[in-house]
């Protein structure tokens, strides 16, 4: 998804609405700051002899507000950096005949509805009517401007669709046609390259320029956010490169200022259209992007980001971002830029619809979203209701993508008064009112340095009407911007005359010599009868400050040096000291030294700046000889590197032979870079992302640490019964006791507890919980002498197990559940564990837990016969067996693990470790606490293998089981194994 914006989607897109509107008019920029606000005076290489004064840093001069223009339709207002940008570009129209505005469109499978299927932003190209309908009020632009229009796409790559071609009033359908066409003839082009595609636009824009040196904008109509290949480090690259600044540190930081601070000063307004329609919440912060990309600062997940210099110098034009969540709005977009350009400003209705056109207003412009609308014209004026089919003189009426856009010529007297508009359907309605006036700065202007001038030039209307300064009220203010791109300075209020010719008396300064950017405006502006508020007017004009004949001239009168890079590195430049020009000597003073002052560096480095020069200075002077030239070579370093554009001013006296002295100021401005370390940024990113991980990590520990536990909870009922295990497997109650006849008289409540992290069993050792990254591991570990053995497996890789994996196999500790009612396990002696095949089956303690189920009759001979039906058991007590034995004789005589015992009859007692006990005879282990013995069975008989239970939720209560007969549960008759009990489903 692409977006970001580009040149003045105002003046691209809808030049308002009928024959020039009063296109030098100017919407008024915000109050700010001089500081604050960022000017823009084109530079001369992208406006051809005028610059253009920022309206934002202008609004410091003459105190002039901006205007949010707001939609009610529900696209984004301006921000005061974009009513700067249209103020941009109404002053650059208003005295340069060319306006080159390039089209660069998505292309991204987004918009497609056979690459994104119902999720697609503009399946039905409306986008392709937009466009098209803008090119059509582009040729009404009037008051003498030459439209001319370029078009391309861009995808995974840039494709260019529409060589320059100039659009006119003749034209207008055609190329209306063309363009629509183009655009929905055009495939997806894959992903989102932002900068490809600005790349190739920007491209196009600097070859116009070179051939006719007119206004530019550049409008960027994108869906979403940048994209390549889906691959972040590439989009963090890329982002990189087109801010200028490091805005995502996953990346190399961007050389140089980026692209979009690189259309700013060469006097390209951009501007950014996003239309968000089903947005991803992936992009949500990518697309945010757009507004510092395009204005120079804006708010990224609530914090302040920055591209470029910021805010751009007054030698620069500004951009504008707008929002449309639909293409309805969209179209509505076009419109209102549009509007503003042409030098509409909004005016609210009244409750019913009405409103008031005032002697001084030129013309107005409607838009609604009802297609029912009609408009009632002045009481008496003879002028019929206006409705979609009105054909009337002086009325234009344009329907694009829902919205109806109706201009009105205020060509006489019956057309001012009080209107009705009428909107059945309700919705959104908005009012735009257009003085009509332009200045125009006299040609013969022209001034000398120290020497007073006088600034001429005339108030007329755009329509050729007569023009009667009565109907308004108005300050026209004229304002200079400084070459060193510091904020514009007023000096001075011109006064008018009742034809409209003004004046202005003004002597230049230090601070004027050579080239001079002037700024006239017509701020604040309303009409005298209902003091409706009108966007204020304004000009540009350049003017070169003239020397006079004897004093020396320093040239160039603006010095840019070089580029410096890195901190060893240094940006130079170099002056040429001219004797004067009636064949005088003179010299060159520099107060301060050849020194420039800085006036901006965005990387706060003042202090450390070295400035060097081959100047031969004499009493802090250059003599230059009459007839001669001495040049002077400058120098700049500074260690601290870093990626900025830095402005200074070179203070010099020019001294004539008789002594006399005329101050001036030359400007010295040049960017500096910071060369990237790729080995110690990539090794910082390295320790950057493995601390992160590690953090991660320890994060999920902690968490795992703080949660985990043993779940102990209530009516939880534990067991303790004389057994043995079998080489079969087969676990059996010993001393005569039937395990699965037990009972609740078998079984002792437990104290209730919460979860636990670590508890103590009477028989079984220490139960404990051992969180690990992503999970936890539960282990008894068995008491001193004895090995313990449950039917569970334990978790985690062999790798995590590590040591516990040979504790376990030892029978030393033994996994377990987290639910403690789930648990059962045995416990064996040591000196049992070791005795020999033929002694039988090798006694032990089963302990058992479970929660009491009252409401279950066959709760615990169900649960016992979980117990003995599992004949696993017996591999992990075979496998502990033959290790154990192994330890005891010290590995001779050799030892196997066969599944069932010891093979090679080498395990005698006399050959154990001192470690292992030697009893005297194997007995089964019996716990002292045990909290109660087995009842002895009731019948000498011998007792039937115990039949299964049927599966729980079954009808069938499980069958009777006999109680066992031998006293010892030992012997060489030894009853079947009991069959498997079925599986619950």
């Amino acid at each position: 998804m692409r977006r970001v914006v580009t040149v003045l989607l105002a003046a691209a897109v809808a030049v308002g609405a009928s024959v020039g509107l009063g296109a030098a008019a100017a919407v008024p920029a915000a109050t700010a700051s001089a500081s604050g606000a960022t000017g823009s005076a084109n530079a001369a290489s992208a406006i051809g002899d005028t610059a253009a004064t920022n309206a934002a840093a202008l609004a410091s001069a003459t105190g002039s507000t901006v205007l949010a223009a707001t939609s009610g339709s529900g696209t984004s207002s301006l921000s005061t950096t974009g009513s700067a940008a249209i103020d941009d570009v109404r002053r650059c129209i208003a005295t340069n005949s060319q306006l080159d505005v390039y089209y660069l469109i998505d292309a991204s499978g987004s918009l497609y509805s056979d690459v994104s299927g119902s999720t697609a932003t503009d399946p039905d190209f409306v986008r392709a009517d937009i466009l098209g309908n803008s090119l059509k009020q582009l040729a009404n632009l009037g008051n003498g401007v030459q439209v001319n229009y370029s078009a391309g796409f861009f995808g995974t790559e840039f494709k260019p669709a529409v060589d320059w071609t100039p659009v006119t009033a003749d034209t207008a359908d055609a190329q209306a046609t063309a363009l629509n066409q183009a655009i929905r003839n055009q495939p997806s082009l894959g992903y989102t390259n932002w900068g490809a595609g600005i790349a190739g636009a920007q491209a196009a824009l600097a070859a116009q320029h070179a051939a006719n040196g007119g206004c530019q904008m550049l409008v960027w109509l994108t869906d979403g956010a940048l994209n390549l290949h889906d691959d972040d480090a590439q989009n963090a690259a890329a982002l990189n490169t087109l801010c200028g600044n490091t805005v995502d540190g996953s990346s190399e930081p961007a050389d140089g200022l980026g692209a979009f601070n690189d259309m700013r000063a060469s006097g390209i307004v951009v501007v950014g259209v996003l239309l968000s329609v089903n947005p991803d919440p992936a992009d949500a912060t990518q697309t945010q992007y757009m507004r510092p990309l395009v204005e120079s600062s804006g708010e990224v997940n609530g914090t302040t980001v920055t591209c470029g210099q910021s805010p751009p110098p007054s030698t620069s034009v500004n951009g504008a971002l707008v929002q449309a969540t639909d293409p309805t709005q969209l179209a509505t977009v076009f419109a209102n830029l549009g509007v503003l350009i042409n030098g509409g400003y909004p005016q609210p209705f009244d409750a019913d619809g009405g409103f008031q056109v005032d002697p001084g207003v030129s013309t107005f412009t409607v838009l609604t979203v009802d297609p029912a609308w009609s408009l009632a014209a002045p009481a008496g004026s003879g002028i019929p209701n206006l409705t979609a089919s009105s054909t009337e003189p002086g009325v234009k009426i344009t329907t694009t993508g829902g919205v109806t856009e109706i201009d009105v010529d205020v060509s006489s007297a019956a057309y001012q008064g009080h209107w009705m508009l009428t909107t059945p359907a309700g919705g959104d309605r908005e009012l735009y009112l257009y003085s009509g006036l332009k200045i125009v700065p006299d040609t013969s202007n022209a001034l000398i340095a120290g020497v007073a001038g006088t600034l001429k030039g005339t108030i007329a209307t755009t329509t050729g009407r007569a023009l009667d300064l009565s109907n308004y009220t108005y300050s026209l203010v004229v304002s200079k911007v400084p070459a060193d791109g510091s904020s514009a300075q007023k000096i001075g209020t011109a006064t008018a005359t009742a034809d409209g010719s003004f004046s202005l008396d003004y002597t230049p300064g230090a601070d004027d010599g050579g080239t001079m950017n002037l700024v006239y405006e017509l701020n604040p502006l309303a009409t005298a009868k209902s003091n409706s508020t009108l966007a204020s007017v304004s000009a540009s004009q350049q003017l070169q400050v003239a020397i006079p004949a004897n004093f020396p001239t320093v040239t160039p009168s603006s010095l840019a040096l070089s580029t410096l890079m890195g901190s060893k590195g240094k940006a130079s430049g170099t002056l040429t000291l001219t004797a004067p020009a009636d064949g005088s000597a003179g010299s060159v003073c520099f107060p301060n030294g050849v020194t420039p002052q800085i006036v901006n560096d965005p990387a706060d480095r003042s202090s450390s700046w070295q400035f060097t020069s081959n100047a031969q200075l004499a009493n802090g002077c250059v003599a230059v000889p009459a007839g001669q030239s001495v040049t002077v070579d400058l120098a700049a370093t500074n260690p601290v590197a870093a990626n900025s554009s830095v402005t200074a001013k070179l203070p010099v006296v020019l001294t004539a032979a008789d002594g006399s002295g005329l101050p001036e100021t030359v400007p010295v401005t040049f960017s500096t870079t910071r060369p990237v370390n790729a080995a110690a940024f990539n090794l910082t990113a390295v320790i950057l992302i493995v601390l992160g991980l590690l953090i991660a990590l320890f994060m999920l520990w902690l968490m795992n640490f703080v949660t985990a536990g043993i779940a102990h909870g209530r009516q939880l009922l534990r067991g303790s019964f004389p057994a043995t295990i079998s080489q079969q497997g087969n676990i059996e109650g010993a001393r005569g006791t039937d395990l699965s006849a037990a009972s609740l008289d078998d079984f002792a409540y437990q104290r209730q507890l919460d979860t636990v992290k670590r508890m103590t069993d009477a028989d079984l050792g220490a139960l404990r919980s051992k969180p690990g990254l992503f999970n936890t591991r539960y282990e008894i570990e068995a008491p001193a002498g004895s090995r313990v053995f449950t039917p569970f497996a334990a978790t985690g890789s062999a790798r995590r197990l590590g040591r516990s994996r040979g504790d376990i196999e030892r029978g030393m500790i033994a996994p377990m559940p987290d639910q403690l009612n789930k648990l059962w396990a045995l416990v064996i002696r040591d000196a049992d564990l070791l005795q020999s095949p033929a002694a039988g089956p090798i006694p032990a303690t089963l302990v058992v837990y479970k929660r009491n189920d009252p409401r279950n009759h066959d709760q615990f001979m169900e649960r016992m016969l979980d117990v003995t039906r599992d004949t696993k058991l017996w591999a992990k007590v075979s496998r502990a067996r033959v290790v154990v034995g192994e330890q005891a004789s010290g590995g001779a005589g050799g030892t196997g693990s066969t599944g069932s015992g010891i093979s090679g009859g080498n395990s005698s007692t006399s050959t154990r470790s001192p470690a292992i006990p030697s009893p005297a005879a194997p007995t089964a282990s019996t716990s002292a606490t045990a909290p109660t013995a087995a009842r002895p069975p009731s019948s000498s008989e011998p007792s039937a293998p115990p039949a299964p239970s049927a599966p729980r939720g079954g009808d069938q209560a499980a069958p009777a089981v006999p109680r066992a007969s031998s006293p010892d549960g030992a012997g060489g008759n030894q009853p079947p194994p009991p069959p498997p009990r079925p599986r619950r489903q």
